[in-house]
């Protein structure tokens, strides 16, 4: 048993598997993450004409599909992303205390930028979830997020409402690490600040926080130097 992944057929023992949902299995093949749905009638699942028109997307950290993956029967069934390890799942405290929030800031600024280039393609987005974040080093990686919706809403709207599904979504995040890195204070109060102000009086939400911690602690570094556990951690490979 086998999968054709693009032209390139590979057994499924050549597959190193990674993980599973309810919609599908995920398996690494070198450098991609293979996602292989489990049926066909999926509310979720994307069609192989969506696979095809999200695989031109010029984007780094939000993980795209690349290939389309078929079954020995030559029907679609899936397909690839650019496989990239995450390193919160092995250790989620160990790992955030080795994350600095300017990491955080940065790689959230990343994804919205990239969301302008989705609403160029006309895509929306939903559920950006804790689930579908990948923390590779000091970046943070999108994949999954939800469903892929191709609109004919006009760009500046599509704009509008994929950064209201981020600023929630981050929220959600934020207020998830804040709980699961209990001994980290740094999401707490990161927590605290987003709970306080709903969607920032129109502001992004790294400026809002951004804001909060110079006003509240003087700096960044300070915040760091103050809040981030004085533990020795290991690097992450």
């Amino acid at each position: 048993m086998g999968y054709w992944i693009s032209k390139e057929y590979v057994f499924l023992d050549d597959l190193w598997y990674i993980g599973e949902g309810k919609e599908a299995k995920v398996y690494r093949y070198f450098h991609e993450a293979v996602k292989i749905y489990r049926h066909e009638k999926l509310k979720n699942r994307l069609t192989m004409e969506e696979v095809s028109r999200l695989s031109v997307i010029p984007t780094r950290y939000i993980l795209l599909p690349k290939r389309i993956v078929k079954n020995d029967d030559y029907d679609f069934c899936g397909y690839t992303t650019l496989y990239k390890k995450n390193h919160f799942k092995e250790n989620p405290q160990e790992f955030l205390w080795n994350f600095s929030i300017k990491d955080f800031f940065d790689s959230i600024s990343n994804l919205r930028k990239e969301l302008n280039i989705l609403g160029n393609y006309s895509v929306l987005i939903s559920d950006v979830i804790l689930q579908n974040i990948v923390f590779n080093y000091n970046k943070m990686y999108m994949v999954d997020p939800g469903n892929f919706l191709f609109t004919c809403i006009p760009l500046p709207e599509i704009d509008e409402l994929n950064l209201f599904e981020l600023q929630m979504g981050i929220k959600r995040i934020i207020g998830k690490l804040s709980k699961v890195c209990n001994k980290d204070k740094r999401f707490f109060i990161l927590n605290q600040m987003c709970s306080t102000n709903s969607l920032y009086h129109g502001q992004f939400i790294v400026k809002y926080l951004k804001e909060e911690i110079q006003k509240e602690y003087g700096s960044m570094e300070h915040f760091e130097e103050e809040f981030k556990p004085k533990l020795k951690i290991k690097s992450f490979k």
